[in-house]
């Protein structure tokens, strides 16, 4: 975006609240970060795969939606290094 010249001139929407994302986000680069939890997600589709397999357990969900959050800088802190922000 910086070397492009729109840096400031567009909003970007990122998604995982990975640190370089979180960064970005403090720095005002990005305007929002969607947090799918995609760990919490891994577990639960490994737990129900596991269920299944040793214990011929059926879900009792076809479909399990996780929680998507919004994450805006106005909305929460996270410390960022001096030598992040450079």
């Amino acid at each position: 975006m910086d070397d492009a010249g729109l840096l400031g001139k567009i909003k970007v929407i990122a998604y995982d609240a990975v640190e370089p994302n979180i960064v970005q986000l403090k720095k005002g680069n990005v305007s929002a970060v969607f947090d799918q939890h995609p760990t919490k997600q891994g577990r639960h589709a490994i737990k129900q795969l596991s269920e299944y397999l040793l214990n011929h357990r059926i879900p009792e969900k076809r479909i399990n939606y996780e929680p998507t959050e919004i994450l805006l800088d106005e909305s929460f802190y996270v410390p960022v290094s001096e030598a992040e922000q450079k």
